[in-house]
């Protein structure tokens, strides 16, 4: 069987040179630099190896065979090795490639790593209303923040089980969020999602209907529009635009993503005194009903409430 090789400790055989397999690659890199950076290795390459046979040993160094995928791992030893392969946030990554580093730092206890990968998916999965209708309060894009995605659903249900593996409690509630918001745009069945718990898809599947439920009720504030003594077209063009958008939600139940900020009051612009008015009002109880959704959403998921998951996330990441 053919495998990849990866050197990423030099080019030429070196006294501390480790060879380690996952699946069909192996890596050959600096046991020194390894054991600084993960107190696991570390401790694995201190024990004395055992004999192997000729099969188990590459330029007479001992393989150690790593129970995880080979993209994961090769993503890992880059980010150790390559100082400019896995940089802070804003820096772009891929989303795959935070998972696979998040996963394995706190695996084999690399603990800059660890906290790095966090960094990066506290902004795609605050914990405040502010940040989180930043992030999320906008048109669907294949690039949220700085974070690229190839199919957003089934790699934010990824997320949801490596964050529970991780110990990050307190990105539960918006990876939920996501998953529910994103699995209706991208018309996945939930029901049949190969990779969620049967508890997760039930919480998102009623999440839906809920989800729903509350976009309609915050786009309802600007039924008032046009006012009863308007003459304004460019208010009636934003009434039968809203309409419309309740019609197309009732009928699709499609866009369920009840944080999405509203911009259709810049089409009033030109409009007249009373409706401008008018709409003013409504912007702020059309804020007001999305904040209380935010309040209550880890609830929704059976999860703390959002000070009991702030705390901890400081212990994670001040541990």
């Amino acid at each position: 069987m053919s495998s990849s090789e990866y050197t990423l400790a030099g080019t030429k055989q070196a006294e501390g040179l480790w060879v380690l397999r996952a699946e069909d690659t192996v890596f050959r890199v600096s046991g020194g630099i390894l054991s600084a950076r993960s107190t696991v290795f570390r401790d694995m390459l201190s024990l004395p190896q055992p004999s192997t046979s000729i099969e188990d040993t590459i330029d007479g160094c001992s393989v150690i065979r790593l129970p995880d995928s080979a993209t994961e791992v090769e993503s890992f030893l880059r980010a150790i090795f390559d100082s400019n392969f896995f940089m802070p946030p804003p820096a772009p990554v891929d989303f795959d490639v935070v998972i696979g580093i998040l996963r394995l730092a706190h695996k084999y206890d690399t603990q800059y790593l660890f906290r790095r990968a966090l960094s990066h998916l506290d902004l795609l999965y605050p914990i405040d209303f502010d940040t989180c209708t930043k992030v999320h309060g906008r048109v669907f894009s294949r690039e949220v923040h700085h974070i690229r995605f190839n199919r957003i659903t089934t790699s934010t249900i990824v997320a949801l089980r490596v964050a529970s593996e991780v110990g990050a409690i307190w990105m539960l509630p918006m990876i939920y969020y996501t998953i529910v918001c994103w699995s209706s745009f991208e018309g996945v069945e939930l029901g049949s999602a190969a990779d969620m718990l049967a508890a997760d898809k039930m919480l998102c599947l009623a999440a839906q209907t809920n989800f729903l439920r509350q976009t309609l009720t915050s786009y309802r504030v600007f039924a008032g529009v046009p006012h009863q003594d308007c003459t304004s077209k460019d208010c009636y063009y934003f009434s039968a635009e809203s309409r419309n958008y309740l019609d197309y939600l009732s009928d699709e139940g499609l866009d369920v993503n009840p944080l999405r900020a509203v911009d259709r009051d810049m089409q009033l612009i030109n409009g007249c005194p009373l409706c401008r008015e008018y709409l003013a009002e409504a912007a702020v109880r059309f804020t007001s009903r999305r904040r209380q959704f935010w309040e209550k959403l880890p609830s929704r998921f059976g999860l703390p409430g959002w000070d009991e998951l702030k705390e901890m996330r400081r212990a994670v990441i001040e541990s």
